[in-house]
């Protein structure tokens, strides 16, 4: 129980799943001095209560109007937050003509409604609002997150008084005070610029609303492909080398015929990095598999001896009868001395990798038993510190490639095969990197895919890869 705090759970108590409620809030309290210090002491007459009520000991006639403020547990990783307060701003949007590569930008503005208003566009009197929210203060979402991280729900308030709108979180449960109602406790108060409101501190308002959180999932993919060994069939074979993952039907003595593939390679290393589109740039994400939406970092459920992990798998290693529903974590990658993220065998460094340090926002996995990589759980946006959403795209390497050993003990280094054939209309066959010098920002080969259009394209920016529709 954290000090100062009480808790409420969303429920669907009344019918409707996700609602809260906080009930038998005072609009006021007192505060005493008392040993040298102030004593808050609740309204009612109960002794012996804690927080103290009001006892004998309340010796002054004097009342502290009392407001109160809403925190939510956090959200991620599961979640990320909506945009807040839209209700109660008139938004206009524009898009420019397409540019020569196709490209559209859109130019939003906003300001503030000037006073509440219904959704035909009136009082509810019949009196047109120019401006106004159109009904919609008490649909939107209020939650924000604070600079250290916490979500904060704050209520949009119309001050008919001063006519602006309060955003600070305080909710107040006192009335508002009228005048000739011959009302004795009379509190004030204000956010500045919008002036101060006067209450009438014992009168409870009644239900009064603490506002909204709209919260969203972000769609998740996954990438996959394979590695191949093109020299199957042998070296006299014209399928050998020619770029294409090709097949045979192989018969067997008993009628029945197979079809076998040229086999994929297991245990090699690909690395995968996270960017993102913002100011007409792509970014690169370098706290992937860290941060608050790609890791278990502020997962509610993570207590403090369990590690930060990545919350993106090798979805080859998914076993839902085995109790590993996601599969395993990504592994973070680690660079020796001389920046090589791999040993000369083409395995990945480890944090136990004598002088290696950790690669800021690269991750990987090895191949699986034939030859195919599967990275699972990738989110198609980024999501800032600050529940900020853009556009993600993901770029695959190739960390090195197949080591064998020769009968003399010295490394047989195979060679990439043919890129790009056009030897097929199969994209899905073909190989995609390119040359070993052909290296990316993590320091591996780039696996660059390809599209159809009027030929195969292929990616741009290192063979980049969106997964958002």
């Amino acid at each position: 129980q954290v000090p100062g705090f009480v808790r409420s759970a969303t429920s669907g108590a009344d019918g409707n799943p996700g609602h809260y409620g906080f009930d038998g809030l005072t609009s006021f309290v007192y505060v005493e001095a008392e040993g040298g210090k102030n004593v808050v002491r609740q309204p009612g007459a109960k002794a012996g209560t804690d927080p103290l009520e009001n006892e004998h000991e309340v010796t002054a006639d004097k009342l502290y109007i009392t407001s109160y403020r809403l925190v939510l547990t956090e959200i991620a990783p599961d979640f990320s937050l909506t945009r807040p307060s839209v209700g109660i701003k008139v938004e206009t949007a524009s898009a420019s003509a397409p540019a020569s590569d196709g490209t559209v930008t859109v130019n939003r503005t906003e300001k503030p409604a000037t006073a509440p208003s219904k959704p035909d566009g009136t009082d509810g009197a019949g009196n047109p609002v120019t401006d106004g929210t159109l009904g919609r203060e008490d649909l939107d979402s209020d939650a924000i997150r604070n600079p250290d991280g916490t979500i904060e729900i704050r209520e949009e308030f119309f001050d008919g008084v001063q006519n602006q709108w309060r955003t600070d979180g305080y909710v107040l449960t006192a009335d508002h005070a009228q005048a000739g109602d011959g009302h004795q406790y009379e509190l004030a108060y204000g956010s500045g610029a919008s002036g101060t409101v006067t209450y009438d501190v014992p009168d409870p308002m009644g239900v009064q609303r603490g506002g909204d959180v709209g919260l969203f999932r972000v769609p998740r993919s996954s990438i996959t492909g394979v590695l191949w060994n093109d020299a199957f069939f042998g070296s006299a074979d014209a399928r050998t080398y020619n770029g294409i993952r090709d097949s045979q039907t192989v018969a067997a003595p008993d009628g029945t015929t197979t079809v076998e593939e040229e086999p994929g390679i297991a245990g090699e290393a690909v690395l995968i990095t996270q960017w993102y589109w913002k100011d007409g740039t792509w970014v690169q994400n370098t706290q992937f598999g860290l941060d608050r939406y790609t890791s278990n970092r502020d997962d509610v459920n993570r207590v403090a001896s369990d590690p930060v992990e990545p919350i993106l798998y090798d979805g080859n290693t998914k076993d839902a009868a085995a109790g590993n529903a996601t599969g395993t974590v990504l592994a973070y990658v680690y660079a020796d001395a001389k920046g090589n993220v791999v040993d000369a065998k083409g395995t990945l460094h480890t944090a136990a990798t004598a002088g290696a340090t950790r690669v800021d926002g690269v991750l990987a996995l090895v191949t699986a038993e034939d030859g195919t990589y599967y990275f699972d759980n990738l989110p198609t946006a980024y999501v800032s510190e600050d529940d900020q959403h853009y556009l993600a795209a993901y770029r695959l390497e190739l960390a090195d490639v197949e080591h064998k050993e020769n009968t003399d003990g010295s490394d047989n280094q195979w060679l990439l095969t043919r890129y790009h054939t056009d030897e097929t209309a199969d994209r899905e066959l073909d190989s995609d990197a390119a040359d070993v010098t052909a290296k990316g920002i993590a320091g591996g080969m780039v696996i660059g895919g390809s599209f159809e259009e009027g030929g195969i394209q292929t990616r741009a920016n290192d063979g980049q890869v969106i997964l958002a529709q």
